[in-house]
């Protein structure tokens, strides 16, 4: 961020010109206003700012055209996205002008971008520019650099440093000048409305593509600074998209950025650009028009192969929210307080999930914490004891003490203390003391067993089964009991059989991700279930192929970050999705039950 801020700057202070019109191509660009450095994101950024071409997730060709009297230019570019290599750009344009005299322009763009930063690109062209001017021609060779920096998801900077290299060169008489030139800009992307316009029940479109939960406005200002100028110029230009298929945009003319004409550089609509656009799936046309003797411009381009996966959050924003939430656990534990400090390991486990030394973490802290509310929960009754003890009433202080070895099995204090009571008890005390253990565990035994029914009438039968079975440790000849366990048994069966047949048939249906919810219910029920394992690897050949490694791991974080912001149904969606892609992927499974263990509770 500093490093934009300072070469932002820069451009404000340096001083020089440029007379190429390789920066007035694309009809979107120029319907903007010509203010394209910090947009730059389709394949004319190659003409524009090389940086912007990360912005591109497929394959994009583009034609140009624009025309005016005895005024044409043509141009054709290219953008290849690579997340292993970088954007490759190839740009190619010509300009003629056939009045007063023959004045032609050609060039040829390569251009070359990456991310060198989290959210900073970088991108460079090499150009070769021949000019012709009647029946002479002079040929150069320079190159252009930008840079773009997003700070916020809706804004972006933009730099672009034109014509570095040959700054002058001379043919048949003329001296043709491509001196050294600073752009730079910023962009702001936000939506007008929260509620769609129901404009695809007139476009049979997909609308469901729309990017945006409304209409994406964007708003872009640029100033220009240069050797032949009194004053820096200032651009600016917006845009307006109805869903994803139709947009409009306005250019004001350049205004002079000085003294007495701030207010014009910011809010002056004056002698504008107007432009058109319409997309229909990878294909789009953009036309611009307006102001007395400038050119009509059209614009084509097409998307086509594999669509990259957005790095919406990359290795160091990954790192900065693990980093967060695990120093703020690590305050928390040096406070003393160990929920808390368990609460953000927790999160940070999240980001990620597969760091083992933050399990164990996690793990002793939790047995930490759990020995720690024993201690306090023994105390308690020992405390207690003490006093029944002290008051004579042996039997109360004999149910504390065996309390207390029920969580400390080895605790001496209790056994000695059992010991010495029950020593003292007369026989009718511990007639007394038989009963109100009966009396007790028929208690024990009626919840037990009403807790049981619940879940079993819930279909819950595996955690019936464990509240029965609590009965038969108190005493194994409950026949109520050892039948409804039986019971539960046979609709486990049944179950498995119905989840392990659904899986076979959509298995050989070859939905994939369908087939292993049910195997994954079967191995719930029945850890132990061998077929429906060797079907679990059968999917997982079948879909390991198919997985995207990149696009599963944006999936499972854009999930995480929705489960932070409290986004739970939006969260189970994205997980859902990936779960069909990848449908035995732990953390996006464990995540998925963390969240909705959350939504029953609430």
């Amino acid at each position: 961020m500093k490093i934009m801020i300072f070469l932002f700057s820069v451009c404000l202070l340096t001083i020089s010109k440029f007379n190429s019109y390789s920066s007035e191509i694309g009809a979107r660009a120029i319907s903007l206003g010509k203010c394209f450095s910090s947009v730059s994101d389709d394949s004319t950024s190659v003409f524009w700012n090389p940086s912007g071409m990360v912005q591109i997730l497929q394959q994009e060709s583009g034609l140009f055209v624009s025309w005016k009297d005895s005024f044409t230019a043509t141009a054709v570019s290219y953008v290849y996205p690579s997340d292993k290599y970088g954007y490759f750009g190839l740009g190619i344009y010509k300009i003629e002008n056939l009045n007063p005299s023959i004045d032609t322009e050609n060039s040829i763009n390569i251009s070359y971008s990456k991310y060198i930063h989290h959210n900073l690109s970088a991108g460079i062209t090499l150009r070769n520019l021949k000019v012709t001017k009647d029946n002479g021609s002079g040929t150069t060779f320079n190159s252009n650099f930008g840079l773009l920096y997003k700070p916020l998801k809706n804004t972006s900077l933009g730099l672009s440093i034109e014509n570095i290299g040959n700054k002058k060169f001379n043919y048949n008489g003329y001296i043709y000048n491509t001196p050294l030139n600073f752009k730079a800009g910023i962009t702001v992307y936000f939506v007008m409305w929260r509620e769609r316009l129901k404009i695809e029940n007139i476009f049979p479109i997909e609308y469901k593509d729309s990017p945006v939960a409304g209409e994406k406005v964007l708003l872009t200002w640029e100033i220009e600074n240069n050797e032949l100028l009194t004053h820096p110029y200032v651009y600016r230009g917006l845009e307006l998209w109805l869903g994803n298929f139709l947009g409009f945009r306005l250019g004001p003319d350049i205004e002079e950025f000085k003294t007495d004409n701030y207010w014009n550089c910011f809010f002056r609509i004056n002698n504008p650009i107007i432009g058109l656009s319409l997309k229909l799936k990878g294909f789009q046309i953009d036309l611009s028009y307006g102001r007395t003797n400038y050119p009509i411009s059209l614009s084509t381009s097409y998307k086509f192969g594999k669509k990259l996966v957005p790095v919406e959050y990359s290795k160091w924003q990954i790192e900065k929210n693990i980093q967060q939430y695990y120093r703020a656990g690590e305050k928390y534990y040096s406070e003393n307080k160990v929920t808390q400090a368990l609460t953000e390991w927790e999160k940070a486990l999240i980001w990620d999930p597969e760091n083992e030394e933050l399990k164990k973490k996690i793990d002793d802290t939790r047995r930490e914490l759990e020995a720690v509310a024993n201690k306090k929960i023994i105390e308690n009754y020992i405390e207690q004891a003490y006093v029944y003890y002290s008051e004579g009433k042996l039997l109360d202080s004999l149910d504390n003490w065996k309390e207390i070895l029920k969580l400390d099995p080895e605790n001496s204090r209790a056994k000695e203390y059992i010991e010495k009571i029950n020593s003292k008890l007369t026989e009718s005390e511990k007639r007394n003391g038989e009963l109100r253990e009966k009396e007790k565990n028929k208690l024990l035994i009626a919840d037990y067993l009403r807790k049981g029914d619940i879940y079993f009438d819930k279909g819950e039968y595996t955690s019936a089964i464990e509240e029965w079975k609590k009965i038969i440790k108190i005493n194994p000849e409950h026949q109520e009991a050892k039948e409804n366990i039986i019971n539960a048994e046979k609709k486990i069966i049944e179950l498995v059989n119905t989840y392990f047949e659904q899986g076979v048939k959509l298995f050989n249906e070859q939905k994939y991700s369908d087939s292993a919810v049910e195997f994954r219910k079967v191995l719930k029920l029945n850890p132990e279930h061998s077929e429906s394992k060797q079907y679990i690897e059968k999917i997982k050949n079948e879909t390991t192929k198919k997985v995207d490694p990149k696009q599963i791991e944006q999936m499972y974080y854009t999930s995480a970050d929705l489960y932070f912001a409290g986004k739970y149904n939006q969260s189970i969606e994205i997980l859902n999705k990936l779960l069909k892609l990848d449908p035995f992927n732990k953390n996006a499974i464990k995540l998925l039950d963390k969240i909705k263990s959350i939504k029953e509770k609430l």
